[in-house]
């Protein structure tokens, strides 16, 4: 409890403070502002989730935090090698200075996938779609899985070589990809969820995406270093900097990172984020250089990543 305490006091301070030093333009709190606000936010939600059932995925699952980090660095470092092609953002005023210029990116990439899990699991923990069933008269076999899993794949392939029209399908790629995958390994699958006419699930983490987006471009408003859409079509009706049909793309980029975590969870012997995952399944094989090839991974992405970005991604540095 005390924990709890401590961490949302600190995060409300924390993002006070910050949000005051980035209206003066003060750095580094305006030029990084992005990265103090959210890891404010996922310290504070964590705090809250804490408070409500005892339990939270900083304060109780530290290990499965720090292992989130590093994924959510590097899914989102395959991004923006994708975006290359995509042209869907860009970044202005970046930090010139090199080293500056790469802990932003590391601090702000790592913190995407804490923030919407967490939203989610205080969304969850609300009992907001408890309630809410369906009734799903569908099979799902051998047959279904090769078949999404390899649509999963056309699709993204074809985003990205025609990104000018077939740009939004790289979202949701994601989910065609991992989620008939997880449902076949028997790990956590919206689709089994779904099939059992379960989707408080499904529903909680569509509306933490919907919230991380707007979240996105609310804290946008102060942040000295900026992020801009810059989509081939949809540009109509913007919520502040934000096209209003990109949330569609917030909800199936939320969901697909659900899928893809569990898949990456499902090779650590079963054991996902949420609070209810955290007994290993013990006849699942364990992968005894998984977490080092999952390093080595991230680390090459990096290194490609960072210079991709440099060169076709950031409109305009800044030496303040």
């Amino acid at each position: 409890m005390e924990t709890s305490i401590i961490f949302i006091t600190a995060a409300f301070f924390s993002f006070f403070i910050s949000y005051l030093l980035a209206s003066f333009e003060i750095y580094p709190f305006f030029r990084f502002f992005y990265v103090f606000a959210w890891y404010s936010y996922i310290f504070f939600i964590d705090g809250i989730n804490y408070l409500i059932k005892n339990d939270s995925l900083i304060i109780s699952r530290t290990k499965e935090f720090v292992y989130m980090l590093f994924v959510s660095c590097g899914m989102w470092f395959f991004f923006e090698i994708f975006n290359v092609s995509l042209s869907s953002w860009e970044y202005s005023l970046v930090p010139f200075d090199v080293t500056e210029r790469y802990i932003f990116y590391l601090l702000l990439f790592s913190s995407i996938l804490p923030a919407i899990f967490e939203t989610e699991e205080l969304i969850e923990s609300s009992g907001l779609f408890r309630k809410v069933r369906i009734n799903i008269n569908l099979k799902f076999n051998e047959k279904h899985i090769r078949i999404y899993i390899i649509f999963g794949i056309f699709i993204a392939l074809l985003s990205i070589s025609l990104p000018s029209i077939f740009f939004p399908l790289i979202w949701i790629s994601l989910v065609f990809i991992f989620e008939p995958l997880n449902y076949k390994l028997g790990t956590r699958s919206l689709i089994r969820e779904s099939l059992k006419g379960r989707i408080e699930k499904l529903l909680s983490i569509s509306l933490a995406g919907v919230i991380y987006g707007m979240l996105w471009d609310i804290w946008g408003i102060k942040a000295g270093t900026k992020l801009i859409y810059t989509l081939p079509y949809l540009n109509l009706f913007k919520i502040f900097n934000t096209p209003v049909l990109s949330y569609i793309f917030f909800i199936l980029f939320a969901l697909g990172s659900y899928s893809m975590y569990n898949a990456f969870s499902y090779f650590k012997r079963g054991i996902s984020w949420e609070y209810d995952s955290q007994t290993q399944i013990s006849d699942i094989k364990r992968y005894k250089y998984f977490y080092p090839i999952v390093l080595i991974i991230i680390v090459v992405v990096f290194f490609i990543a960072v210079r991709l970005i440099d060169k076709y991604t950031v409109r305009l540095f800044t030496l303040i």
